[in-house]
């Protein structure tokens, strides 16, 4: 449940199949696509870098300390060294402040129009998982010019976050796309009105 095995059947999954929102009856029936979708290009970076070529796809990678949330990088090269047949740009991203927006975001009251809810059925395990980094103080930096800052680390060794980081590139993707800028008279893309739903009165 969750998982996809294939780069093809997660692109079927995300663009090429629709998903009814949930409305009141009397409401007209529609789906909902997804519009944009970020990929950790830190894992089978190879596969990545083909992948995002596809459109609506972005790779990225994080970075602890950085003085941007989100920035363009080229790629011509693969891990290897060998030159790229279609170079690409990745979103370089500051996981250290998604990480920091998102816990607050996370502790607002559920009523506020900012607060970052979790989907009502969230297994343990994923919730596990977006709560087992904490901010500690370290010395960060180049050996000449290393400073104190809070950074994000597991909470024990080892520890997974997979569902941490997906939390927060999909906070930057948000970003990226200036979802925070949108407002309820913001036309809604991916959505579409399925044919022949009531209308309501």
């Amino acid at each position: 449940e969750g998982r996809c095995s294939t780069f093809d059947e997660l692109y079927q999954i995300a663009f090429l199949t629709g998903y009814e929102v949930m409305r009141p009856a009397d409401q007209p029936r529609q789906l909902m696509r997804c519009h944009a979708l970020a990929i950790d290009s830190g894992h089978r970076t190879d596969e990545v870098y083909e992948f995002a070529q596809r459109p609506g796809v972005t790779a990225v990678k994080g970075v602890q300390t950085a003085d941007y949330i989100f920035r363009p990088s080229k790629i011509e090269h693969h891990p290897n060294g060998l030159p790229l047949l279609n170079p690409l740009t990745i979103e370089l991203v500051n996981t250290s402040y998604l990480k920091t927006y998102i816990g607050r975001l996370a502790n607002l009251p559920a009523d506020h129009r900012s607060y970052w809810a979790l989907h009502e059925e969230t297994r343990e395990d994923y919730l596990e998982q977006f709560t087992n980094e904490h901010q500690v103080r370290r010395r960060v930096g180049p050996k000449t010019k290393k400073k104190w800052a809070l950074v994000w680390e597991p909470k024990t060794d080892g520890a997974p976050v997979d569902f941490l980081d997906a939390e927060v590139y999909g906070a930057a993707l948000a970003q990226m796309c200036k979802v925070p800028l949108l407002r309820e008279h913001t036309p809604k893309v991916g959505l579409m009105e399925l044919p022949g739903a009531v209308k309501a009165k």
